[in-house]
């Protein structure tokens, strides 16, 4: 079986990703990895509001741009649509 990745490199690939291909909007325990927080946290940062979030019934996603942003990486304010 292999090793299981470590949530450092969990969080290097997730960023990665998120920088070569943004996407507008990321899951919560996707952003409790990439903030560095428990899962319980990030549920409460979207509450109080301190991380940028799209809440629609139970569906919460947070926003990536600004919170990559916010992270400290240059990234453009809206993703390039690419063409065919």
């Amino acid at each position: 079986m292999p090793a299981r990745i470590d949530k450092t490199e969990e969080r290097a690939a997730l960023t990665a990703r998120l920088l070569a291909h943004p996407v507008p909007t990321i899951t919560v325990e996707e952003y409790a990895l990439l903030a560095d927080r428990s899962r319980p946290k990030a549920y409460e940062d979207v509450r109080e509001g301190r991380v940028d979030a799209d809440v629609r019934g139970r569906s919460i996603r947070v926003l990536t741009i600004p919170l990559l942003r916010s992270l400290g990486y240059d990234v453009p304010l809206a993703p390039v649509a690419l063409t065919h």
